[in-house]
């Protein structure tokens, strides 16, 4: 600062305001099977109404399509659900190749469109985060000789899509395409020039229509393209130049133009020849729906897009599986361990098949007991772990199923973060009511819940006039300790997350006392709002000089030590009611 050359006032802000901003608490995650969506990689929804549009819906209302139900069941106590849609891989895309303009559009063929095996799969995920969609990279691996169009994600579904591709053709009239004058000025005669850097008849449309439901397959084939009367989904105006610039200087490239850019489809050319004119709608065909999942590596390795907390932030894990096999129980352990792994969520799953009708089975004698080896996980606090199922209507294939009640327990957790708070607990009366269920496969009574909690299990309890509610809220911890209730774990979840995120912006900072006082301070006022709110009950911040020595200052360590005393939910009601002889006083009883 130079020196003041005159009298005067010097005005300067020095801002310690700085605060711990709670982080979100309800955010989900999820991976499994579907019938339609990108495949591979996280894709976040906001509704279940753009879940289902997304990624189809169920239509045999088997336990393979659980995710369908979970997802819907999540989305409507929650904003916020990251979903992998897994594959074995073996999906194709529906394509269609259109050759130069100089041959015949119905000569060409669809190309061989597959997706990545699992063995590409961690590298292909490196694409998930959307800066490289999934299509892209499978059509990459293809060999086209011509222009190909792809359906956007593979499976089934791209074959209820179809294109048109217009170009100059034959003359070079305005009036057959409509982007004549957007690139090159007119003649005086108002005829294209025709020089050979005119950028008019390098360019070329694409059209991409959706079939009607109504319609046959054959409805695109049939349909001449001067006589589709509807509007097409996207029109797209490119070229096959990879240098190619409108008048803006923004890209003609047809790749960089739609791939990433297009709800519906993909693109990769040969050369820098026009595709041919079309006289109709071509129907994407070629592509197949994956084989069933015989084995848990694809769903785990698809749950790997979920290690890095770095890549993604989510707070709760839903394993929808249900444990009626060795891979599935491999699948809910490996979430489990996902959680422990992150520390930053908490995982849930159910314990027990359909068939696991009695607590003895569920516990002892069922082929994936709890107490095999399948459940042991790297740190269970981070495991909320759900016995039972409950059923409902799905209105989409008209029958009544059941689902894991794990399943509910995420959306109960959710729930709670919005009506009440991420300490509290998800269960009882108050939050744990389980709503638009038929009821439970097995009902247990008190004494069985009360065994089954014994053994770190939550189960549902109907009660006359409620319904059935959540009735448990323990972790898979064993040991006893504040640890193995759910209120507990999401409360820490909550704190060290918050209070991480606050903590970044002092890193590389100077480690002298006003830098600790002013951790010390905005941690302080953190937790004495949480204990205000009826989080912790006490709490306690040391970050001075008692806890940053001298060998922990030159190692270039800060220590913060943060002391809690979580708040505990009454789980039990010693309820006395004394029977005293008449004329006892009361008051001295």
């Amino acid at each position: 600062m130079g020196s003041i050359l005159i009298p005067g006032i010097l005005k300067k802000e020095i801002d310690l305001s700085e605060v711990v901003a709670p982080v979100g608490t309800s955010v989900g995650a999820l991976v499994g099977l579907t019938s339609k969506g990108p495949t591979n990689r996280r894709y976040l929804t906001t509704t279940d109404k753009e879940y289902f549009e997304t990624f189809g819906k169920p239509v045999s209302a088997t336990s393979n399509e659980n995710v369908y139900y979970a997802a819907q069941q999540f989305l409507r106590e929650s904003n916020f659900l990251w979903f992998v849609r897994a594959s074995n891989g073996d999906e194709k895309y529906y394509n269609k190749s259109f050759v130069t303009s100089s041959s015949n559009a119905s000569a060409s063929s669809n190309a061989t469109i597959t997706e990545p095996t699992s063995t590409l799969l961690q590298t292909y995920a490196g694409y998930e985060d959307g800066n490289k969609p999934d299509a892209i990279y499978a059509i990459e691996q293809a060999t086209v000789s011509a222009t190909l169009v792809s359906y956007i994600a593979p499976g089934s579904y791209g074959a209820n899509f179809g294109v048109s591709i217009l170009t100059c053709a034959a003359t070079e009239t305005q009036g057959l395409f409509d982007w004549g004058y957007s690139f090159d000025d007119p003649t005086s005669t108002g005829a294209k020039s025709s020089a050979s850097d005119a950028i008019w008849p390098k360019v070329y449309k694409i059209n991409v229509y959706q079939k009607p439901s109504e319609k046959p397959s054959t409805w695109f084939n049939d349909s001449p393209q001067t006589g589709i009367s509807a509007t097409p989904l996207e029109s797209w105006v490119v070229s096959n130049y990879p240098n190619l610039k409108d008048a803006t200087g923004a890209s003609l490239y047809a790749p960089t133009v739609i791939n990433g850019k297009s709800q519906y489809i993909y693109v990769k050319v040969s050369d820098s020849t026009l595709p041919c004119n079309t006289t109709q709608v071509y129907a994407l065909a070629g592509g197949s729906d994956s084989s069933a999942l015989s084995s848990p590596t694809q769903v785990k390795s698809a749950w790997g897009l979920f290690n890095d907390k770095e890549k993604v932030s989510v707070n709760i894990l839903i394993a929808s599986d249900e444990p009626n096999s060795a891979g599935n129980v491999q699948v809910i352990t490996n979430v489990a361990n996902i959680a422990a792994s992150r520390q930053d969520a908490i995982a849930v799953g159910n314990v027990g098949a359909q068939t696991d009708t009695t607590v003895n089975a569920i516990l002892n004698t069922g082929t994936y007991a709890w107490n095999t080896s399948y459940w042991s996980v790297n740190n269970p606090s981070y495991f909320a772990p759900y016995v039972g199922y409950y059923q409902i209507y799905d209105s989409f294939t008209d029958k009544k199923i059941y689902l894991p009640n794990a399943i509910y327990g995420a959306a109960l957790m959710a729930r709670t973060d919005y009506v009440a708070n991420v300490w509290d607990a998800p269960a009882g009366v108050n939050r744990g009511i389980l709503g638009n269920t038929l009821g439970q496969k097995t009902v247990f009574n008190s004494a069985q819940l009360s065994y089954l909690y014994d053994n770190n299990l939550n189960g549902v309890k109907f009660i006359r006039g409620t319904g059935d509610v959540m009735w448990g809220q323990k972790t898979a911890q064993r040991k006893k300790s504040a640890l193995d209730r759910i209120q507990v774990r999401r409360l820490l979840l909550f704190l060290e997350n918050s209070i991480e995120s606050a903590l970044l912006p002092f890193l590389f900072e100077p480690n002298t006392d006003k830098t600790r006082f002013r951790v010390f301070s905005i941690v302080d006022n953190f937790l004495r709002g949480i204990r205000a709110a009826g989080g912790v009950t006490s709490y306690n911040v040391v970050c001075d000089t008692s806890n940053n020595t001298s060998q922990e200052i030159d190692n270039n360590t800060m220590v913060l030590d943060v002391y809690v005393q979580p708040v505990r939910t009454i789980e039990l009601i010693k309820f006395n009611t004394i029977i005293t002889r008449t004329g006892v006083s009361l008051t001295r009883v």
